[in-house]
């Protein structure tokens, strides 16, 4: 069997690897498609040799030691915390999600890291129907999705980003302000407060939009892509009274079981309401030059890796 591990220059290499044994309560499953992350990636070159990455797949059912979860021949996603990218994976059931009709394995694999840590964070928001929300860094995979999630729950959505507007604007729903941030953060102070802001970026960005919250707001932090370090302005925070600023970790901080999770935005997306743009669809062998241009920014939206023929519908 063949999966991508790290080699010894912290780059991602296409490797002969064991055959995945399953245990009493497991699915196998043939891998199809996956996706990858900017964390990910981060966190594959500081692991550095024989590392195995990999979050999220979708693939088929091959075989399973449990009456749970779907059936031999189900197409299904999900995520593990490590070693997705491989043609095979045994996993719980419990941690996956069947695919609806329609959606194909590329899209499917996009879902569940960036989907569900999405989820996560619009959830921790309440009710959000007429609530102002800004999304950071909202041309990546989380931010995207957050987007789309915060639209759908009846907010009033800003969108955050370092392009122009016109280059992002059919990423997504209808009624979103976009904003460019190349100026900074200050940029988007006129359409808040905001009830709720789902901070991607870190840094001086999250510095900024601890200070643009109402009163008893919310922040939810996902991650710090720019700077992991962030200074911001305590007098102007607290003068906003029972705002507060809260970590969210899709590994350690979910409410519910990945299946559940997925299966909620399977759902949003089988019925059209969640129109999450793939901005670069390779072969699983390009894993590197793929990495690299996630890092660089060069594209929008979320990367998916093919598994040759193996990735159709």
């Amino acid at each position: 069997m063949r999966a991508i591990v790290m080699d010894e220059q912290s780059g991602f290499a296409l490797a002969d690897v064991s055959e995945p044994q399953m245990n009493r309560s497991s699915l196998l499953v043939d891998v199809r498609a996956v996706s990858i992350n900017r964390g990910e990636v981060i966190r594959a070159r500081a692991a550095g040799a024989d590392f195995r990455p990999g979050w999220d797949f979708s693939g088929v059912v091959l075989d399973k030691s449990t009456d749970a979860g779907p059936a031999v021949g189900a197409r299904v996603a999900g995520y593990v915390p490590a070693g997705a990218w491989a043609e095979k994976l045994v996993i719980s059931a419990r941690q996956v999600a069947q695919i609806p009709e329609g959606i194909d394995f590329n899209r499917a694999a996009s879902v569940p890291v960036a989907g569900l840590t999405a989820l996560g964070a619009i959830d921790a928001g309440g009710n959000l129907v007429g609530r102002k929300v800004l999304v950071t860094g909202a041309t990546g995979g989380v931010g995207s999705f957050a987007v789309h999630l915060a639209s759908l729950s009846g907010a009033l959505v800003t969108a955050a980003v370092r392009r122009s507007d016109k280059e992002c604007r059919g990423m997504f729903p209808k009624g979103t302000q976009i904003v460019s941030t190349r100026g900074g953060l200050g940029s988007v102070e006129q359409h808040g407060a905001f009830d709720l802001i789902v901070e991607t970026l870190g840094g001086k960005t999250l510095g900024q939009a601890m200070t643009m919250l109402v009163h008893a707001g919310k922040c939810v932090t996902l991650g710090v892509t720019d700077q992991a370090e962030t200074t911001f302005d305590a007098e102007q925070f607290f003068m906003t009274g029972t705002a507060s600023l809260e970590g969210f970790v899709l590994f350690r901080d979910r409410k519910t079981t990945p299946a559940e999770g997925m299966t909620r935005l399977f759902q949003l997306m089988a019925a059209g309401g969640l129109d999450i743009k793939i901005g670069l669809i390779e072969p699983w062998e390009n894993v590197e030059a793929v990495a690299q241009k996630l890092i660089a920014r060069e594209f929008l939206g979320k990367a998916v890796l093919t598994f040759g023929e193996k990735s159709g519908p």
